[in-house]
């Protein structure tokens, strides 16, 4: 039966379900393959614990999919995480040396005599399906023609506050990215730890890219980055992911952005600007910077249309940024009010405009990553006649996983990382 046995496979992905022992197996499958391939510790950092979490959700998702007998989902994801994975360096033998130790570590984890899980279907089930997922991400890495990595040069590194940076480098060629998607970059201070930043600009042919991030409390990276970063550091960027993006023929859009989630709404802000047509465009971001929207090196060059109100961390008014009222109907404002819980004339003008019908709407301490999430749901809200898409921007909110060649998305978050 193999990969059709649905109960064989249920034992195999409820060995990575979130629940007691879950640890235990996937920390005895990272030490028999360092065990059996030396060469693959190299590839990670020396604190495991994100990385063995992330290849257990990766898992489970993978074998409930199975087990519903989808498949064309997973074998996208597998093959955008094997292309991925070009970045670190992984070679084709480390992929059969993961096989091998995954297939050990199951065998001997679910052969306990306090499990007796082991059984011939399982042992088949698991043969065929690790087969799957290593020959797929395998044969994706094979298979891709394009760069595994882009190299690029600092080349300005301003400090907008105390805990807020924006970056901009130069690339050594050109990376074709959609706005509103990520990548995932690894800086000189931190060694083997990668970070996913959304680009605040569009794709340039010059090879410009420019990045705001955050200090994380307890972050290495992101402090690495606010406070070390230095013009003339060599970054090294991945291929991009998501597919966060506006729709041009839909009807309004109303943005809401939290702290450096503005950096992929800026994007396609800016995109948008190119075209002489587009769907009116509201944005609140709240950033806690007093000063206005043509001084802020995180807001500027956002094309205006109207006033924003002040934010209630800013005693200054946004003023635009140009003095004529542009074609394209889009508009940016600047009030801190992203929440259910918003008040006050900031609440009113973000509930008048629309704000997204969803319940796990929360603040960026519940997030991951710095990423924004994109919202399609579509509301009538007070006596506004029209119904606005919403795009939301969080710091830290959970990435979004593509799993296309970078143009499609996943609505399921959490999956990216490195596999093995």
């Amino acid at each position: 039966m193999g990969l059709e046995d649905r109960d064989a496979l249920r034992v195999l992905r409820d060995a990575f379900a979130p629940a007691e022992g879950r640890n235990d197996l996937v920390r005895r499958f990272y030490t028999n393959w360092f065990a059996l391939d030396a060469s693959v510790r190299d590839l990670f950092p020396p604190e495991m614990d994100s990385q063995r979490a992330a290849f257990a959700h990766a898992l489970h998702w993978v074998y409930g999919e199975l087990v519903e007998q989808r498949a064309e989902e997973p074998v996208a994801f597998l093959a955008q995480l094997g292309r991925d994975h070009r970045k670190y360096g992984v070679l084709p033998t480390q992929y059969d040396t993961l096989r091998r130790a995954l297939y050990q570590t199951l065998r001997g984890y679910l052969g306990q005599e306090s499990r007796r899980a082991w059984t011939d279907t399982v042992e088949r089930a698991a043969d065929q399906s690790l087969k799957l997922i290593t020959g797929v991400m395998s044969g994706a890495a094979d298979a891709e023609q394009g760069p595994a990595w882009w190299n690029g040069t600092v080349v300005e590194h301003a400090r907008v506050s105390r805990d807020l940076a924006v970056v901009r480098l130069r690339l050594d060629q050109p990376l074709d990215y959609h706005p509103g998607q990520y990548v995932n970059v690894h800086v000189p201070q931190c060694p083997r730890r990668w970070r996913y930043l959304s680009p605040a600009i569009p794709a340039d042919p010059d090879g410009r890219i420019e990045f705001h991030v955050r200090v994380v409390p307890g972050g290495l990276v992101s402090n690495a980055i606010v406070n070390e970063t230095r013009p003339g550091d060599r970054w090294r960027l991945s291929s991009p992911h998501g597919g966060f993006h506006v729709d041009r023929d839909g009807g309004d859009v109303l943005m809401v952005a939290g702290s450096t989630g503005l950096a992929p709404l800026r994007a396609l802000i800016l995109d948008l600007s190119r075209f002489a047509d587009n769907p009116r465009v509201h944005l609140f971001s709240e950033l806690a910077i007093p000063a206005s929207s043509t001084t802020c090196p995180c807001c500027g060059r956002l094309p205006h249309t109207i006033r924003g109100s002040p934010s209630r961390r800013s005693r200054s008014t946004p003023r635009p940024v140009l003095g004529r009222r542009l074609p394209r109907r889009i508009a940016a404002a600047r009030p801190a009010c992203a929440s259910d819980r918003a008040v006050g004339r900031d609440g009113h003008q973000v509930r008048r405009l629309g704000r997204p019908a969803d319940p796990d709407l929360r603040g960026p301490e519940h997030g991951a990553r710095d990423q924004g999430r994109s919202h399609r749901q579509r509301r009538t809200a007070g006596t506004h006649s029209a119904r606005p898409a919403v795009a939301v921007g969080w710091r830290r909110a959970a990435p979004h996983r593509g799993t296309g060649r970078a143009a499609t998305q996943s609505r399921r978050s959490g999956r990216n990382g490195q596999l093995g």
